[in-house]
């Protein structure tokens, strides 16, 4: 993970996840792209709290 000060207010952060699925659930999950969704959906949420705490 990255931190880039884009000004005085305002970051980026850039994350890279690498993922080894194991087992039959994992593999499923990898093959119908539900693993994707559902990482994404968590960092929206993260990013919705991270937008929430620094704006209170």
């Amino acid at each position: 993970m990255t931190f880039h000060r884009l000004s005085d207010t305002s970051s980026r952060i850039s994350l890279q996840i690498e993922y080894d699925p194991k087992g039959f659930v994992e593999h499923v999950g990898a093959l119908t792209n539900l693993d994707s969704v559902l990482a994404n959906y968590d960092l929206g949420q993260f990013q919705k709290l991270a937008e929430t705490a620094a704006a209170g």
